[in-house]
């Protein structure tokens, strides 16, 4: 698993654009409860569906509202809720496509 998952350093936002088209799942492990990621905009959701990529998220305010409560992202709460959350994506990659291309039209919609 550690082979698949390549990090990468800070780089530009175009740079980080493209790069995300290439990526298999974008995630957003915000901490809960903290105010500076609470009040993180949804950015990270509308890029990656941009890109049709699947999102698994924290559940923040911002990220359960722009993802209508889950239903264009997995959104996590808890450790958990970010396992399980792996692991769906892990199990079923076609269907979290699926949600990615719906997340897209959604994007494409509402921003």
């Amino acid at each position: 698993l550690a082979a698949r998952i390549i990090r990468v350093s800070r780089m530009p936002h175009d740079a980080m654009l493209r790069d995300q088209l290439g990526c298999h799942l974008i995630i957003a492990p915000l901490e809960m409860g903290n105010p500076f990621c609470e009040a993180k905009s949804e950015l990270k959701f509308f890029e990656a569906a941009l890109a049709r990529c699947p999102v698994i998220a924290a559940a923040t305010q911002t990220f359960t509202e722009a993802t209508q409560g889950g239903r264009y992202a997995l959104l996590a709460q808890n450790e958990g809720d970010w396992s399980r959350a792996f692991e769906q994506v892990y199990r079923d990659y076609p269907k979290a496509i699926r949600q990615a291309e719906q997340a897209h039209d959604y994007v494409m919609r509402n921003y």
